[in-house]
């Protein structure tokens, strides 16, 4: 099955999947992250520990990636931000909440509006567990 996912986003073709717990989602996303140069793949998920992990291994593998939640500082929620924009990663993973995040280009703005300007053109929008994804940049 996730070889057929794979295939089906590496074409650009939309898909929506539903797996269960432990049934690979990640890779599904991760693969094609690495896979297409020149683009971001943006995934939202409500799991902070999960998104951590996922980007410290994709480091381990020269995979620029990054997350934003509600544990970073302030500050470093900046930084993430502004090397987002300047298409500095492969894999943005991001929690929901941080659709109502402070950008630093737009001060009171929303991370929805930093999300459309991100320099890379976007794979896909991707949901991981049950994010409520409702809207893709």
């Amino acid at each position: 099955m996730q070889e057929r996912i794979v295939r089906s986003l590496l074409k650009g073709r939309d898909s929506c999947v539903v797996m269960p717990t432990g049934g690979g989602k990640s890779l599904c996303y991760q693969l094609p992250a690495a896979m297409l140069p020149g683009k971001t793949v943006v995934v939202v998920s409500p799991l902070i520990a999960l998104m951590q992990d996922q980007a410290a291994q994709l480091a381990q593998m020269g995979i620029e990636a990054a997350v934003l939640n509600s544990s970073l500082t302030e500050s470093q929620k900046s930084t993430v931000i502004r090397q987002a924009l300047q298409g500095r990663y492969r894999l943005f993973m991001y929690r929901p909440s941080a659709w109502r995040a402070k950008t630093p280009s737009n001060g009171s703005g929303r991370y929805r509006s930093a999300c459309s300007r991100l320099t890379r053109p976007i794979a896909y929008p991707s949901g991981d567990t049950s994010s409520g994804l409702t809207t893709a940049c």
